[in-house]
């Protein structure tokens, strides 16, 4: 995906372009985008570190934004800013380590990462807030339960589609070919 000339503002335009399409694809549905039975639409993107390592920076930039944006309106809590974002960071990272593990042509193993992670970093902190800071376990299984179905409908139902079509057309090689 060629933006300018420019190596380093090409990454910066990578960046600011991911982290935006994430934000946006958030805010209109806060609804979906919070909580613990949460389908966040911009999670399908968590599958673009897969096409290379510069989407890491813009994913977790976006989901700052989101969380900032949660924090503002009283739907997310202040912590969830550092670590759901950085939850969303390690993610992408090991989703691009796992890019070239695939199942007819999908990077499959790619989304599991995003998907593991999410339900349960993300399950624990909404566990925290529900039950005042203690560990009730039947709440953290059904926290883990519910953001991890949600993060697999983000990944592999609306990620893997947006993974081919992205492969099929901006990023596919020079020879027209992925």
């Amino acid at each position: 995906m060629k933006v300018s000339a420019n190596p380093k503002s090409d990454g910066l335009i990578k960046t600011a372009l991911i982290a935006a399409i994430y934000a946006l694809l958030s805010f209109p549905f806060s609804p979906l985008s919070f909580g613990a039975t949460q389908v966040r639409i911009a999670e399908a993107l968590t599958i673009l570190p897969a096409l290379g390592p510069g989407m890491v920076g813009g994913l977790a930039l976006g989901c700052v934004v989101t969380n900032l944006y949660g924090v503002m309106n009283g739907i997310d809590f202040a912590w969830d800013i550092l670590i759901g974002s950085a939850t969303t960071f390690v993610a992408g990272i090991f989703t691009y380590r796992c890019r070239n593990i695939l199942f007819k042509g999908l990077p499959m193993i790619g989304c599991l990462p995003p998907i593991l992670l999410n339900a349960v970093v993300i399950g624990a902190e909404i566990t925290l807030k529900e039950t005042g800071m203690n560990w009730v376990w039947p709440v953290l299984l059904k926290n883990i339960l519910t953001v991890g179905t949600g993060q697999a409908v983000s990944c592999l139902v609306l990620g893997l589609p947006l993974f081919m079509l992205l492969k099929a057309t901006i990023f596919r090689d020079d020879s027209g070919e992925s």
